[in-house]
C-alpha cells in the first residue's frame, strides 16, 4: 500500500511540475487572497469586534483561518471527482483497475497528492500571515492544530469519495461539490461567524463539519487551545468520518460494479 501511495504521489507531481506557470501561479494566487482580506479587515474596522471576542477580536484572522479552510474543503471535496474525470479522458482509469489494486485504493491515493498540497497550502497561507501581515501565532497548539487538520481530511474525502461515486455513475453534475460548497460558504463560518445567523441557520450550520473544523482550528490555533479544549469538536468530526468515509467507499465501489457491468467505465 505505501508504495502504490507513492508511486500516485510521483505520478501526480510530475503532472503538476510539467505546468510550471501554474504551478508558481498557485502560489502567487496565495499572496494576493491573502492582502485582499487584509485591507478588507482593515475596512471592516471594529464593526465586527463584538462578534469575535471568542476569536480574539481580529477580523483578518478569523478570515484568513476561513479561507484557507475554505479552499482546503473544495479542493478535497472536487479532487476525488477531477482525477476521476482526468484518468477516463486519458484512458488510465481502465489500466489502473485492471491492476491488483482495488477501486476504492485507486479513488483514495489518487487524491493523496492534492491532501498533501494542499495541506502544505494551509500552512502557507498561516505563514504568509504571520511573516507579512501580523498573524499571531505565539499562542498556537500544534498538536491540536495536527489532529483536526487529520479529522478533517478524513470527513471531507468521505465526501468527496461520495462526488467521484456520483461522477461515475451519472457521469455529469454532481450535487454533492455544489450543495456543500453553498452550504460551508453561507453557512460554515468561513467570512463571518455563526453567531450573526437567525437561530434556525444557526443550527443548520452545526450539521456541517466545515462549522466545527473552523472553531476548533481557530481556538488551537489563536489561543493554544489542548486536546481537551476542542474535545467536543474532535468527537463530532470523529462521527463524520466514521459515517461518510466508509459510505463514499461503499458507494464508489458500487459505482465501479455498475460501470463495469454496462461497459462504461471509461466513459465520460
Amino acid at each position: 500500500m505505501f508504495w502504490r501511495f507513492v508511486s500516485f504521489l510521483r505520478k501526480d507531481l510530475y503532472i503538476e511540475l510539467s505546468y510550471k506557470f501554474s504551478f508558481v501561479f498557485q502560489f502567487a494566487g496565495i499572496f494576493f487572497q491573502i492582502t485582499l482580506f487584509y485591507f478588507m479587515a482593515k475596512f471592516v474596522g471594529q464593526g465586527a469586534d463584538r462578534f469575535l471576542v471568542n476569536y480574539g477580536g481580529s477580523y483578518f484572522a478569523f478570515v484568513l483561518i476561513g479561507i484557507a479552510y475554505q479552499s482546503y474543503f473544495n479542493l478535497a471535496l472536487g479532487s476525488f471527482s477531477q482525477n476521476l474525470r482526468r484518468d477516463q479522458m486519458l484512458g488510465t482509469l481502465e489500466m489502473m483497475l485492471m491492476t491488483p489494486t482495488s477501486g476504492q485504493q485507486v479513488v483514495v491515493l489518487s487524491a493523496s497528492y492534492d491532501m498533501l498540497f494542499t495541506s502544505f497550502r494551509i500552512i502557507i497561507y498561516i505563514g504568509v500571515g504571520a511573516l507579512f501581515f501580523g498573524l499571531d501565532l505565539q499562542h498556537i497548539n500544534i498538536l491540536s492544530c495536527i489532529t483536526i487538520l487529520i479529522l478533517s481530511i478524513l470527513s471531507f474525502s468521505g465526501l468527496g469519495i461520495l462526488s467521484a461515486a456520483i461522477i461515475m455513475y451519472v457521469k455529469r453534475g454532481d450535487p454533492v461539490v455544489w450543495l456543500f460548497s453553498t452550504l460551508n460558504t453561507l453557512f460554515g463560518g468561513v467570512y463571518f461567524t455563526t453567531d450573526v445567523l437567525p437561530p434556525l441557520l444557526k443550527k443548520l450550520s452545526l450539521l456541517l463539519p466545515m462549522t466545527h473544523t473552523l472553531h476548533a482550528f481557530r481556538q488551537a490555533l489563536l489561543f493554544g487551545a489542548g486536546i481537551e479544549d476542542i474535545i467536543t469538536e474532535i468527537m463530532i468530526l470523529l462521527v463524520f468520518s466514521i459515517i461518510t468515509l466508509p459510505a463514499g467507499l461503499l458507494a464508489f465501489k458500487l459505482a465501479i460494479q455498475q460501470a463495469k457491468r454496462h461497459g462504461s467505465l471509461g466513459q465520460y
